[in-house]
């Protein structure tokens, strides 16, 4: 994407990338307000779609996004944007996976059969996961790191209603620490 405003509509993306050792993704939005509509799509090297920069606000809707070689979609780097009414599945890594200020929109999508989480937030990740089916994924459907930010709402995950807002910091950390310190003081008494 490399234009201010584009539509596709009805594509099929094989993406063969790796065939050829290229490190891509099958599509790269780092700027401007793509629509990518009733499209399937899969990719043998990166992500099947990447969503980055502060100006990359795409709509991708209706779609079949499956078999990357890692997450389905990789929304990093300040990238926004609405992913709605897809069905996300089969990916090597998460099936949407979120960093670095990316703060993406996910509504009516299922995300499904992934090889491992369902939505991955780290690194300053946050986003909003509205009326989404997740389940049958390999580890986690929700997994949300520290010092990161979801909200979601009226979604099912593995057949029940969350509606939720998740605010992860570094209790884990600070906790670790306490402990320490109560243990180096029990042993200097």
């Amino acid at each position: 994407m490399q234009t201010e405003k584009a539509l596709v509509k009805g594509l099929t993306l094989r993406g063969k990338a790796a065939t050829n050792n290229n490190k891509d993704f099958s599509v790269d939005i780092p700027q401007g307000k793509l629509i990518l509509d009733d499209c399937d799509m899969t990719y043998d090297s990166l992500s099947c779609i990447a969503i980055h920069g502060e100006t990359a606000n795409p709509s991708i809707r209706n779609c079949q996004i499956h078999d990357g070689k890692q997450s389905g979609v990789y929304v990093h780097n300040k990238g926004q944007g609405t992913v709605e009414n897809c069905e996300i599945f089969s990916n090597s890594l998460a099936g949407i996976e979120i960093k670095e200020e990316g703060n993406p929109t996910i509504r009516n999508c299922q995300i499904h059969d992934g090889k491992q989480s369902g939505v991955y937030v780290y690194n300053k990740g946050q986003g909003t996961v509205e009326n989404c089916e997740i389940f049958a994924n390999t580890y986690s459907q929700i997994d949300i790191k520290k010092y990161c930010k979801i909200q979601v709402i009226q979604s099912k995950v593995n057949g029940k209603i969350v509606n939720k807002s998740s605010s992860r910091k570094n209790i884990i950390f600070v906790g670790i620490i306490s402990i320490i310190l109560i243990l180096i003081l029990l042993t200097l008494l």
